[in-house]
């Protein structure tokens, strides 16, 4: 019975830490998304303004190492792109941040890569020449972000499955020593004992069948 109370207490401690990690876990994964998005937002900003005033000259000297630039013209064509040739790509018009974006003045959006499992993050932004600039970045996987804290993960984990278990361990000795120390000849001495109080039931139908045995053996 011991170690019956023993697991259940220490299964129920480790379903209920590694599902508080996830919940964590998932928050700080939102909270990064957050920034990344926002970072963006401010990224593209600053490339609008370049544009702006430099035209094609500032893009081209551009550092693009973080983000693909499209620049797109008002019909939907494109005129710049740092990772493809503009001529071989689609019109961009039906892009659910360039709509808006001509819209609204800016969009932003997201969506799974058709060659990565991954999610691209676009934001874009209207410019007074009615074109729009567009960057786009990858946004940071899960298990990027759970990689990032797991040495600290690690150790939390440890040391969880360390006092789980001397937990569960005194919680199953705290349960189960009252019910070893019980005299079974005399278990109506331990029913007004606030310990006993959960078992009294039992200890009062024990004595009645210590009684009627006592009594069908004086017969």
């Amino acid at each position: 019975m011991r170690n019956k109370i023993f697991k259940t207490m220490w299964g129920v401690a480790l379903i209920v830490f590694f599902a508080s990690m996830i919940f964590i876990v998932g928050i700080i994964y939102q909270y990064f998304s957050s920034i990344q998005k926002n970072q963006l937002k401010i990224e593209v900003s600053l490339a609008a303004q370049g544009v702006t005033t430099g035209g094609l000259d500032y893009l081209e000297g551009l550092d693009k190492k973080n983000y693909r630039v499209t620049w797109i013209a008002d019909n939907g064509k494109v005129l710049y792109d740092n990772q493809a040739d503009p001529g071989s790509m689609d019109n961009h018009l039906d892009r659910e941040e360039v709509r808006q974006a001509f819209k609204e003045g800016y969009g932003q959006a997201q969506r799974y890569s058709r060659t990565l499992a991954e999610k691209e993050l676009y934001a874009a932004q209207k410019l007074p020449d009615n074109t729009v600039i567009r960057l786009s970045n990858v946004q940071m996987a899960f298990w990027a972000v759970l990689a990032g804290v797991a040495p600290g993960i690690s150790f939390v984990i440890l040391l969880a499955l360390v006092l789980s278990y001397i937990l569960a361990s005194r919680l199953a000795n705290k349960a189960i020593d009252p019910i070893n120390q019980i005299d079974l000849d005399h278990p109506l001495d331990y029913c007004e004992k606030e310990e006993y109080r959960e078992i009294e039931p039992l200890l009062r139908r024990i004595a009645l069948q210590q009684n009627e045995l006592n009594g069908d053996s004086d017969k």
